[in-house]
């Protein structure tokens, strides 16, 4: 999450909000999407009778923000948690070892040199929020990797931020938006190198794939950096579905295979949002679909609770986010969708979350950092809050990032 140096990107992937009707695409999403899958990946046979959904929020962060960016400059987390807007810089969530894990894009300050860095912390209702050191030596809390270590063909790793991960069970995988330099990956250095697909056409962010055996324990050289980069994303710039893949994506494994849902945007006009899903074995190759799973949703968050899949995604027709019960892990039920209206809950009863200002959708509903389930529990977490750290630009124009989210807080989603 940052804005800084400005450079040409080969796979671009921003930012949209935006309205369209819902229409059926399941037919065509794979060319397996007519058989049915289960939470493990088998096919079942699936009751088709549309079941009304409800479901209450108690908010658990109501005097107090689950996590405060800090006021200590020794700390990573010093100058931002998050920039607002979809697909922008800002944490992003996954389960592992009976905990939530946060992957926080971290920085020092503005200037190139402090960021961006990923850190990682873990939360859990009886403990908290806790920051993993990455450098127990050095005053403060670092980061777990650095822009400054090296890749696996020695190169620096420069800045990389959006991670996102899945437990597979026998380790990690994810995807992170990491910065390339077309003076290093190039054809010169090809094959002497590496691969041919390895290379970039030129400077700017990319998604690259990662394997890991735990969260502590990522390393710059864990980066799948040989590898075509941001394999799974469209930029067709059509004016369909196709058009702009935005950079977020939410990871879902289930027999064998990572689901990758993405939000797309008809570019270059830019006035309908999709939700698609790519499938992997190995983070290397992705099966893309043939169409996308919903139209007019975007930032979707998948997840399990009690064998029933469901998705929370933001509706661009109603501006509000929705809980939709999935039959499959390609189809979710729109028609019977439960509205959570997020921004009654904060804003407006003068807590430290009422600040509509640092949230990027409308109808003061918040960015939602993810929709995760522990013990049976289903967490939704979200983005808001600045805790004096708002800082006046040099130009004394506010803006991003400086009207941006510095803390996350928590609700408590009970499905009835």
């Amino acid at each position: 999450m940052k804005f800084f140096l400005l450079v040409t990107i080969s796979f671009q992937i921003f930012v949209s909000c935006s309205k369209v009707e819902y229409t059926s695409l399941i037919d065509q999403a794979f060319s397996s999407a007519d058989e049915s899958f289960d939470d493990s990946g088998e096919s079942e046979e699936t009751d088709s009778t549309p079941q009304t959904l409800s479901a209450s929020v108690l908010k658990l962060s109501d005097s107090n923000a689950t996590f405060e960016g800090s006021d200590n400059t020794a700390d990573c987390s010093y100058y931002l948690i998050g920039i607002k807007g979809t697909g922008a810089w800002r944490p992003s969530t996954f389960v592992y070892n009976n905990k939530v894990y946060f992957n926080v894009p971290c920085k020092y300050t503005d200037a190139g040199s402090g960021g961006w860095h990923w850190g990682i912390m873990s939360w859990t209702p009886a403990l908290g929020m806790v920051w993993y050191d990455g450098d127990p030596i050095t005053p403060g809390d670092n980061e777990v990797v650095s822009l400054s270590d090296t890749d696996s063909n020695g190169f620096s790793l420069s800045s990389s931020r959006n991670f996102y991960m899945v437990d597979t069970g026998s380790g990690l995988k994810g995807l992170a938006v990491k910065y390339f330099r077309a003076s290093e990956y190039n054809t010169s250095n090809v094959p002497t190198l590496f691969q041919a697909k390895a290379v970039v056409p030129s400077n700017g962010y990319y998604f690259v794939s990662f394997n890991t055996s735990s969260p502590e324990s990522l390393a710059a050289s864990d980066f799948l950096v040989d590898e075509e980069k941001s394999a799974h994303i469209f930029n067709e710039n059509d004016d369909t579905w196709k058009g702009q893949t935005y950079r977020e994506a939410e990871l879902f494994y289930s027999g064998g295979e990572v689901y990758i849902y993405s939000s797309s945007t008809n570019a270059p006009t830019k006035d309908k949002d999709f939700i698609y899903v790519s499938k992997s074995t190995d983070m290397i190759t992705f099966e893309k679909p043939m169409s996308p799973i919903l139209e007019g949703y975007k930032c979707p968050h998948v997840f399990e609770q009690n064998g029933t899949l469901y998705m929370i995604a933001f509706n661009n027709n109603i501006d509000k986010w929705q809980l939709l019960k999935g039959s499959s892990l390609l189809e979710f039920d729109t028609e019977n969708a439960f509205t959570l209206d997020l921004g009654v809950e904060i804003f407006g009863a003068s807590g430290w979350d009422d600040t509509p200002s640092f949230t990027s959708l409308p109808n003061n509903q918040p960015e939602i950092v993810g929709v995760e389930v522990l013990n049976n529990k289903v967490y939704l977490f979200y983005m808001a809050g600045q805790f004096g750290q708002m800082r006046t630009p040099a130009n004394g124009v506010s803006g991003a990032p400086y009207d941006s989210p510095r803390g996350i807080g928590t609700f408590e989603l009970t499905i009835e």
